[in-house]
């Protein structure tokens, strides 16, 4: 009898350790990762993003947060960094993996005052990323429908704006994709010539939108496209603080 009751001691022993075993297992522990925006722009990575990060290695994420560090002050400047985070709870035992992925222990931060916050995270990202597919598909479209009208002689009046000087209102005329004549309309804050080599085409001015939208450093702020013909009418290109604009008007096939 003595000897049973030592199996059944030694039995809940084992379960206690087993339990206790279990236990640091599943002891949880916050990490961060910065979100990698820059400031006047809507980039950098999601938190949907940063939790697949964890979620294809196959480790468990318990909560996902928005936060921003407070205790890091940057100077405001467009294309400058942010404070901004997402915090994401998981397995104690998964953090030293994790660590290797560029995730923070968050206890490294103290909280509030010279730390981190937590903020309600915003959705602009994931509608903004919506809206560029959309967009995206619509300009292929547009310029899929200038390309199959085949229209090879028209012209058309031609105005730049914005941070470069405007030589003026200038009458393009083109054919088989090359400039044959221009000619001054209206005078604008900068007394110049509009010279053949020079002006562009429509096909020219897709071009330097596509450039644009390779490039990292340029932005289309605006786009139109004509409701005919589907060509750009109205185009902004965003350089940081600068932008140049394109106004395509007058448009006739000849």
């Amino acid at each position: 009898m003595k000897f049973k009751y030592l199996l059944i001691a030694a039995s809940l022993f084992i379960a206690a350790c087993d339990n206790k075993s279990s236990t640091v297992e599943l002891e949880l522990v916050d990490v961060y990762i910065p979100k990698g925006d820059t400031q006047c722009n809507n980039d950098g990575v999601s938190l949907a993003e940063t939790t697949a990060y964890l979620t294809d290695l196959s480790i468990e994420v318990s909560a996902s947060q928005c936060g921003v560090i407070t205790g890091l002050s940057l100077p405001d400047v467009c294309g400058g960094s942010t404070n901004n985070i997402y915090l994401h709870t998981i397995n104690y035992s998964d953090l030293i993996t994790v660590e290797n992925l560029g995730f923070v222990d968050l206890s490294t931060l103290p909280f509030e005052e010279s730390g981190y916050s937590i903020i309600e995270c915003d959705s602009t990202h994931s509608t903004n990323e919506t809206t560029e597919t959309t967009e995206t598909a619509n300009k292929t479209t547009e310029f899929s429908e200038w390309q199959s009208s085949n229209i090879s002689a028209y012209s058309f009046n031609y105005v730049t704006n914005g941070f470069s000087p405007s030589i003026g209102t200038w009458r393009i005329q083109v054919k088989d994709d090359e400039v044959l004549h221009t000619q001054f309309i209206e005078a604008g804050n900068f007394e110049g010539d509009l010279s053949i080599d020079d002006a562009p085409t429509i096909d020219d001015l897709i071009l330097k939108i596509h450039g644009c939208e390779e490039s990292s450093s340029c932005e289309l702020s605006t786009l139109e496209f004509d409701q005919t013909y589907h060509f750009p009418t109205k185009v902004t290109f965003s350089y940081l603080s600068e932008s140049d604009g394109v106004i395509v008007s007058e448009f006739e096939v000849q």
